[in-house]
Formats: structure tokens, C-alpha cells, sequence
């Protein structure tokens, strides 16, 4: 309660806020970087835990997504969500900038590609198409 206090001091500190924080700092790796997110956005300690939090948290773990990043798409619609999840999934295993990241999910998301069925796909390709060559994969990428 007290470390909430001093981020936020004039949040009114009601049972949801005090379990929300409680779940985000045993999710995260770095307090600092916590603490931080919440600075930039203070209205996720309001959020529902069960309906929003938790969801958020448990699509960027599965996903290999940095937790603190439930900062950012707490407030996103489930779509919105799973697309920021997607960019991070091409910048972190491809390299692709931020800029290719979104360019390519605008390409392949408006032809109708699912947003998991993209990642299935590209886990499948890596392997059997590109000898598990994250370079040759990137370059098809870029390329297309």
C-alpha cells in the first residue's frame, strides 16, 4: 500500500487498486519498470482484475510478450490487443522495426489473414520453407 501511495499519491487507494497492484508486481520482473508503465497510465489499478487485467496479463505471457507491457493493452479492445502481441512477436524473433512490424500486419491483416492463424503460419514456414533461417524468413518478409 505504502509503495502505491508514493507512486500515486493522490489515488484513492480502494481494495481493487491495492489487488490489482499486488498481481501486477508478481507478474513483472522489474518493479522500476512497473511503476514507470503505471505513471503513464494510472487508470489500469481501476481496471476489473478478473475481466481485463488477468486476460491482458495471461495473452502477452503466452504470446512472449514483456508483462509490463499489460500497461499498453489493458485499454485496448481483445482485436487491438492481440495485434500489439503480433507486433512484438515479429520485432522480438525477426527484428522487423516497430515501422515493418505495422506494415506487415496492415498488408496481411486486410486480406482477411486471422491474427493467430498468422502466427501459426509463420511458426510452420520457419522450419519446413526457410531451414529455420530467421533471416531468410525476415527477408521474405520485407520482401512481399
Amino acid at each position: 500500500e505504502t509503495e502505491i501511495h508514493l507512486i500515486l499519491p493522490t489515488i484513492q487507494l480502494g481494495r481493487d487498486i491495492i489487488s490489482n497492484w499486488r498481481y501486477l508486481s508478481t507478474q513483472v520482473d522489474s518493479l522500476d519498470d512497473l511503476k514507470q508503465s503505471i505513471l503513464s497510465e494510472p487508470k489500469i489499478l481501476s481496471l476489473s482484475l478478473s475481466k481485463r487485467i488477468k486476460p491482458r496479463m495471461e495473452l502477452l505471457l503466452e504470446r512472449g510478450c514483456d508483462p509490463v507491457d499489460v500497461v499498453s493493452i489493458a485499454l485496448l479492445s481483445q482485436k487491438q490487443a492481440e495485434e500489439f502481441c503480433l507486433k512484438c512477436y515479429f520485432c522480438r524473433e525477426f527484428e522487423l522495426s516497430e515501422k515493418q512490424a505495422d506494415h506487415l500486419l496492415r498488408k496481411v491483416l486486410v486480406n482477411k489473414q486471422s491474427r493467430s492463424c498468422l502466427q501459426e503460419t509463420v511458426d510452420y514456414l520457419l522450419p519446413t520453407v526457410f531451414g529455420g533461417s530467421r533471416k531468410k524468413l525476415k527477408g521474405a518478409i520485407l520482401k512481399d
